[in-house]
């Protein structure tokens, strides 16, 4: 008799898709594996502290496997969170489960496994109110007291600065500043004040108008560019500067070796 099983799915966040489809590979590898057959599926997004009650897909799941005596099976034991007394009662609901990482422990096993990830969790919470409460001590003022009032110093801010730029370029049609493409690289370790992008970051921080020209190449081939930045509306002005630039020079007919 060919076994039936129930796969349930569980992600935090509406962006993680790659990590719904990799569940649903892992899931499908395991029916295979065990020449089962996969007949419902059940997924949602929302985060591993809700109870039970407020998951319905999850709900909807087991009940559906409990009517057509079938097995729910999960992709990794956290997928059900990590919530002790969640999973315990989801042992007394009567219906059979497994998870892929773990296929041949029983309901004690879970139990403890369930047990050990909330405890780690509550340490976890621990260590990160230890470390507030430490900061609190040494002076950190933590949080923005008055984030509405944060928000609209902000939006003054830009405003002054872009009324400031606009008297200092009085009189000068375009400001042109050098670009090049540059490897990614994380973003904790971009050095905002050195970096390629501190050049051109103000442009768009001004909301101007502006295109970037080729202009030459790296001895490794990296493209480099000339960035034209113009008023905010003045996308015409930019237009003729760079038609001018391309008419007199030949960078944009050039490839790099490849």
């Amino acid at each position: 008799m060919i076994k039936k099983y129930i796969g349930y799915y569980r992600v935090s966040t509406g962006k993680q898709e790659y990590g719904m489809s990799s569940q649903r590979q892992i899931v499908k590898t395991f029916v295979e594996g065990q020449r089962g057959t996969l007949e419902q599926e059940f997924s949602e997004v929302e985060s591993g502290r809700k109870t039970d009650e407020e998951r319905p897909q999850l709900a909807a799941a087991l009940d559906y496997a409990k009517k057509a005596k079938a097995t729910l099976v999960i992709a990794k034991l956290d997928r059900l969170a990590r919530n002790a007394e969640f999973l315990l009662s989801l042992q007394n609901s009567g219906a059979d489960f497994v998870c892929c990482d773990c296929p041949n422990a029983d309901k004690f096993t879970v139990g403890i496994l369930a047990l050990v990830a909330q405890r780690e969790r509550e340490l976890i919470s621990e260590r990160t109110r230890l470390g507030l409460a430490e900061a609190k001590a040494k002076g950190v003022k933590l949080g923005t007291p008055n984030p509405e009032k944060a928000v609209a110093a902000m939006v003054t801010a830009n405003k002054a600065a872009k009324v400031e730029f606009a008297a200092r370029i009085d009189g000068i049609d375009a400001v042109l500043t050098p670009s090049t493409m540059t490897p990614a690289i994380p973003l904790d370790t971009v050095d905002q004040t050195s970096t390629p992008a501190f050049s051109t970051r103000w442009a768009n921080y001004l909301d101007l108008c502006g295109l970037s020209l080729p202009n030459g190449m790296t001895k490794g081939g990296m493209p480099l560019s000339l960035m034209v930045s113009c008023r905010s509306g003045d996308e015409a002005m930019a237009l003729r500067i760079g038609w001018a630039l391309e008419n007199v020079t030949d960078w944009q007919k050039k490839a790099p070796a490849l």
